[in-house]
């Protein structure tokens, strides 16, 4: 099922963002006694942590019995300005004092990249206690989505956009010179709630092409998220919206 909610600007789409995220992670708590989530980087998303981290949403569940893994991740150290770990560490895993042990990060200081995503799916595997051939599945996989259609590091005509079987992989992106890190399609898409986060004018082509152009849309790597039994939940501003006719 996809739900597509579109809001005047980023403020009133981020709230309603953490509303959203806060009951589906209360309610997953609830039911299995913890939630996961796996985060997405980049301005838009950080506008949600740090709303979640305040006083408004840190009160509303256990924090502690929460996972957090991140989506994806440039090949950088932690401390680095440019790593999604340390975006969210110091905008929301840190305010809300996230033990390490429910944290799932990429290792970029150690190792080769095929030896990080390794390490990588061999934590989550052990974080979800994961049989072989078994997928983690996640209460919420968070997404942005760039100009181009990327979504987490799966860029277009990247070699990670094919993988069958993973759960992670590192990803050669020659249109950005770099090697990324990324959960793949077969995980974001056994999530039981995926959550689109995605903001501003030069987004809506992409937007239009992936949400209502069903066979172009497929060509951008967002139109591949296609959950087989979950929710796609798209929180727009009207600037990314702007070119939607059917909503």
């Amino acid at each position: 099922m996809t739900d597509i909610r579109i809001f005047p600007d980023r403020k009133a789409m981020t709230a309603a963002a953490a509303e959203y995220f806060i009951q589906i992670a209360a309610k997953a708590i609830e039911e299995s006694g913890r939630s996961s989530v796996a985060l997405a980087g980049g301005s838009t998303p950080k506008a949600l942590y740090e709303m979640l981290a305040g006083d408004e949403y840190r009160e509303r569940i256990d924090w502690q019995k929460m996972l957090f893994v991140i989506g994806d991740e440039r090949n950088v150290p932690p401390d680095d300005e440019r790593s999604n770990y340390g975006m969210a560490e110091r905008s929301l895993l840190r305010p809300l004092s996230i033990s390490d042990k429910n944290i799932v990060k990429w290792k970029t200081a150690n190792g080769e990249p095929e030896q990080i995503a390794e390490r990588f799916e061999n934590e989550i595997k052990d974080a979800f206690s994961l049989k072989h051939g078994e997928l983690p599945r996640f209460d919420i996989a968070m997404l942005g989505m760039g100009a181009d259609g990327h979504t987490a590091s799966l860029f277009p005509g990247t070699k990670a956009l094919t993988e069958s079987e993973r759960i992670a992989v590192e990803n050669d992106v020659p249109q950005l010179g770099e090697v990324r890190f990324t959960l793949t399609f077969p995980v974001i898409n056994n999530a039981r709630n995926v959550m689109f986060l995605v903001a501003g004018a030069d987004k809506a082509e992409a937007v239009k092409s992936v949400i209502e152009d069903t066979e172009n849309g497929v060509d951008l790597p967002a139109g591949s998220v296609r959950p087989s039994n979950g929710t796609v939940t798209w929180f727009l501003d009207e600037a990314a919206a702007r070119l939607l006719m059917h909503v």
